[in-house]
């Protein structure tokens, strides 16, 4: 009987010096020139003023507001971009799948816990 053996490989996660936790309101991208798959993650956010302008009194506190600039629209802050080819993409995907599988589980009360 032929004996198969496996192999292993020990990984080790540390988080990067620029790594954050960002909320993922959504994505967009598509594919780039190199063609690799471009997502980049973005906040939709209420618009914020521009310019505001307070009265000051004469002991130099802040006052009153008196004017205020404000766009109307919504602010569409990106936050960070991902470049992957298609088998990283399809990995990617297939995880993401499986999570909000697991998240449904929970919200049915089908899991008790996440795991």
């Amino acid at each position: 009987m032929e004996e198969t053996s496996k192999k292993a490989v020990r990984l080790v996660l540390r988080e990067s010096d620029s790594f954050r936790v960002i909320n993922g309101g959504g994505a967009f991208g598509g594919i780039s020139p190199l063609g690799l798959i471009y997502a980049a993650i973005y906040n939709d956010l209420p618009m914020i003023p521009s310019e505001v302008t307070q009265e000051v009194g004469s002991d130099g506190v802040l006052g009153k507001e008196t004017k205020r600039i404000i766009n109307v629209g919504v602010d569409r802050r990106l936050e960070v971009g991902i470049l992957m080819n298609a088998m990283v993409a399809k990995s990617f995907a297939d995880w993401l799948l499986s999570q909000v599988e697991k998240l449904e589980a929970i919200n049915k009360g089908e899991v008790s816990k996440v795991e």
